[in-house]
């Protein structure tokens, strides 16, 4: 249901859409959301939701020609894009070094795709909605409310690994045998 009102909410305001998307990026990584939806790698809620609002800051872009971000933080985006890629290149083409490493490690080889889905692919979903909420907040209230989004995602984050950490805490745990596994 979440899902589904994200999505027609980003027909409407793309940007409160948005916002409503960015706490939920605190829980994406647990193990009971679902990773796949009937069987395809990376249709996951989250980015059919960001796919949606992406789109949609795409067409009301075309319709409305405001699209300004300063000179310098175009200038920084476009540097962090190109070392980005570049480095993603260096490691998909030297993967002999790659492969050593996952022997000392006693790791799997990673497959092809896998490389591409965690090490470009999934890296991009959590830097456009950044992109995409500095783009949209143009008013003191849409500022408000990304500032409500971005700081109920971190309380969300709190609340888990309190909630984790907390017999730990307490004495009733070891601490850092627990933390090995919050981190696992």
């Amino acid at each position: 249901l979440l899902v589904t009102f994200i999505c027609v909410l980003s027909f409407r305001n793309w940007h409160r859409a948005l916002c409503v998307l960015i706490p939920l990026m605190a829980i994406i990584e647990r193990p009971d959301m679902p990773r796949s939806f009937l069987n395809i790698p990376g249709a996951n809620p989250y980015n059919f939701c960001l796919m949606f609002i992406t789109l949609n800051c795409l067409v009301d872009r075309e319709k409305s020609d405001v699209f300004r971000l300063p000179i310098p933080l175009k200038f920084f985006c476009l540097m962090y894009f190109i070392l980005f890629f570049t480095t993603f290149l260096r490691m998909y083409f030297d993967m002999g070094t790659w492969y050593e490493l996952m022997d000392r490690l006693n790791a799997p080889h990673p497959s092809n795709p896998s490389l591409i889905v965690d090490y470009l692919l999934d890296p991009l979903k959590f830097t456009v909605p950044g992109l995409l909420l500095l783009y949209g907040t143009k008013t003191a209230d849409s500022g408000r409310f990304a500032l409500f989004a971005v700081i109920a995602m971190g309380l969300i984050l709190a609340v888990q690994v309190v909630r984790v950490m907390m017999p730990g805490l307490m004495g009733a745990d070891d601490l850092a045998s627990r933390a090995l596994r919050v981190l696992d």
